[in-house]
C-alpha cells in the first residue's frame, strides 16, 4: 500500500502487502494497490476466508483495507466467541484505529447470516481516499530522506505528501523542521515556502499516517517564470564574477548585492511572512529590494551553482529576527558571512567571533571553528573593535541599502494576490523565524510593475 524507500523508516511498522503489483518510479520502489473508487477499475473487489477465532477475523478484515478489497465473505468454522460483538469490534478498530483505517476508510460495514449448519459474514469496506491518494503514502528509514522528499513536493508544488511514521518519534514540531531544512536548503526551486496543515491518522496511538497539505502563494505559471527569472539573474552576477578562490568569489558576490540590492527596512520593520518577495531569492535578485533572509537566500542559490558548501541560518542579530550564512572556504573551514551587513572591509567571521552579536540554534548548523580572517581577536573586539553587529550596516537600525530618494511607494504587481486556494485568514500559523514576528498580507513591490505575468 506504501511506496516504499530502499529502507524502511519504522522497523516492525511495516504493512504486509498482498494482491498489488510492484511497479519502479524514479528512485523508489512503488506497491500500487487498486482503490474501490467505484469506477469498476480495480482487479479483485471480493474475497472469501474462514476464520476461526478472533485474532484471525482481526487479520482477515485488516487485510481487506491494505489489499483495498470493498467486498469479502467471511466463514466462520468452530468459532468460540460472540461473531456478532467481535465483529463489531474488530470492523471499528481497524476502520479507527489502524494508520490506513484511519486514513482511507469511511466505514466498514456488516452483515451476519446463519448458512444452514454455520456463520458467514458479508462484509463491505467504504473508502474516502482514491487509488492515488492511497499509493503515494511513503515509509521513511532516515530524515533525509524524508527531507529530500519533502523538497521535491515543494519544488513541484504538489498539494500534500503522506507518510507513516511512529507519531512518538516524529512530532508535528518536528515535521515542521523537516519542511522548513528542505525550503531553505533549495531557494532556487522552492520559491516561497507553503502555508501548511499536518494531521495524524490516527490521532493518537503508536503510530499514524502523518499528512501534510500545502498551499502554494500565486498561480503555478507566475511561480515558473519567477523560478526561471532568479535563476538568469544569480547566473548573471556569476558570470560577473572573475576567477580566484572561493573566499574571493564569495567577497565578490557580497561586493554585488551590497551594490546592487536595496535593504528593505520597511519590511523588516513589519509583519514576517514568507510570502513577501523580500524574504526571498526572487526579491534580492530580481527585484533588488530585500530583507535580511532574501540576501542570505540569494547566496545560497549562487552558491549551488558553482558548487560551493552553504548553509541558509536563521537567527537574530543585536535582538532583531535576522538570517545568513555559513559557507565552506578554500582552507577546508566553515565561516559565518552575512552579506546584507558587509562593510566592504570584514566578511567571514567563526563562531567566536560573532557570538557577542549574533544568536542562532548552534545544535542545527555546523560549527565555525576556523582561524580569525579578520586580523582581530576576541579581546579587541570586546574593546569596541568593528564586528557585524557593531559597526557597518545591520538590519532594522541601520538598514545596508536605504531606498533611494524619491522612490515611489510600493505598489502591487498585476495578479500580485492570486492565489491558488489561499487559506482563510489566520487559519494557519506562521512560524516565528526570519527577519519579522508573524504572517501578513501579500507582498507589495514597486519593481514588480515592471515584471508582468
Amino acid at each position: 500500500m506504501f511506496r516504499k524507500t530502499a529502507v524502511l523508516l519504522l522497523c516492525g511498522v511495516i504493512f504486509l502487502l498482498s494482491g498489488c503489483s510492484l511497479v519502479t518510479d524514479g528512485e523508489y520502489i512503488s506497491s500500487s494497490t487498486h482503490i474501490p473508487t467505484g469506477s469498476g477499475e480495480h482487479t479483485e473487489t471480493e474475497r472469501s476466508a474462514e476464520v476461526s477465532n478472533y485474532a484471525q477475523l482481526y487479520e482477515t478484515i485488516n487485510m481487506l483495507v491494505e489489499d483495498c478489497i470493498e467486498y469479502a465473505t467471511i466463514q466462520f468454522v468452530s468459532y468460540p466467541g460472540n461473531m456478532e460483538s467481535d465483529l463489531s469490534d474488530v470492523c471499528l478498530s481497524v476502520a479507527r484505529d489502524t494508520p490506513l483505517g484511519a486514513y482511507a476508510v469511511y466505514y466498514i460495514d456488516y452483515s451476519l447470516n446463519r448458512i444452514v449448519s454455520y456463520y458467514e459474514a458479508d462484509v463491505t469496506v467504504v473508502y474516502k481516499r482514491t487509488q492515488e491518494e492511497m499509493e503515494s503514502v511513503e515509509v521513511f528509514q532516515e530524515l533525509d530522506t524524508l527531507q529530500e522528499s519533502m523538497r521535491l513536493a515543494m519544488s513541484a508544488r504538489q498539494d500534500r505528501i503522506a507518510f507513516l511514521v511512529e507519531e512518538g518519534e516524529l512530532s508535528e514540531e518536528s515535521i515542521v523542521q523537516v519542511m522548513e531544512s528542505a525550503y531553505y536548503s533549495s531557494p532556487e526551486t522552492i520559491l516561497y515556502f507553503p502555508k501548511y496543515t499536518v494531521d495524524f491518522y490516527p490521532e493518537e496511538g503508536a503510530n499514524s499516517i502523518v499528512e501534510v497539505t500545502f498551499t502554494f502563494p500565486y498561480t503555478a505559471t507566475t511561480a515558473a517564470t519567477r523560478v526561471e527569472e532568479m535563476s538568469l539573474a544569480a547566473e548573471e552576477i556569476i558570470n560577473r564574477i572573475e576567477a580566484g578562490n572561493v573566499s574571493d568569489q564569495i567577497e565578490q558576490m557580497c561586493s554585488i548585492l551590497r551594490e546592487e540590492v536595496t535593504y528593505d527596512e520597511e519590511r523588516v520593520s513589519s509583519d514576517y511572512s514568507r510570502w513577501y518577495n523580500s524574504y526571498t531569492a526572487y526579491g534580492a535578485l530580481v527585484l533588488n529590494r530585500a530583507a535580511g533572509e532574501g540576501y542570505a537566500m540569494a547566496m545560497k542559490v549562487m552558491c549551488d551553482k558553482m558548487g560551493i558548501e552553504c548553509y541558509v541560518v536563521r537567527g537574530s542579530l543585536d535582538n532583531v529576527n535576522h538570517a545568513w550564512n555559513i559557507i565552506r572556504l578554500e582552507n577546508g573551514e566553515l565561516y559565518h558571512v552575512d552579506s546584507s551587513a558587509y562593510d566592504g572591509v570584514e566578511l567571514f567571521w567563526n563562531d567566536q567571533e560573532i557570538e557577542d552579536s549574533y544568536v542562532w540554534d548552534t545544535t542545527a548548523y555546523p560549527v565555525c571553528a576556523g582561524e580569525s580572517m579578520n586580523g582581530i581577536s576576541t579581546t579587541a573586539q570586546s574593546a569596541g573593535a568593528a564586528t557585524p553587529g557593531s559597526g557597518g550596516e545591520q538590519p532594522q537600525e541601520e538598514a545596508p541599502q536605504q531606498p533611494q530618494e524619491g522612490e515611489e511607494p510600493q505598489e502591487p504587481e498585476e495578479g500580485e494576490g492570486e492565489t491558488e486556494n489561499p487559506p482563510e485568514e489566520g487559519s494557519i500559523s506562521e512560524p516565528d523565524n526570519g527577519d519579522g514576528d508573524a504572517p501578513a498580507q501579500e507582498e507589495t513591490e514597486s519593481q514588480q510593475e515592471q515584471q508582468g505575468e
